[in-house]
């Protein structure tokens, strides 16, 4: 679900308003069908699941030190490392 409702006008007192997600088909009573996001992730950790993807990273950070947007890549392949090897297992 996400709130389309400005943070502003919700301050206020103003009714919020929440929508199914874009893209995600609802299947009742705004239950969204997450079978399209679970099917997409799992092709993309398919698509990542070899020896040059994410595990060429030697973490030595200095993506981190470069970012623009200040983010912290690192920290996000290693994320992808453990669920790819948990997976494995």
């Amino acid at each position: 679900m996400g709130c389309i409702t400005p943070l502003s006008e919700a301050l206020k007192g103003n009714k919020i308003v929440l929508r199914p997600l874009p893209g995600l088909p609802v299947i009742k009573d705004l239950i969204v069908d997450m079978k399209q996001f679970v099917d997409q992730y799992k092709e993309r950790l398919d698509q990542l699941e070899d020896a040059f993807s994410v595990f060429k990273c030697h973490g030595i950070m200095n993506c981190v030190s470069v970012c623009p947007k200040g983010l912290n890549p690192t920290k996000a392949i290693n994320e992808i490392k453990k669920k790819l090897v948990k997976r494995a297992l």
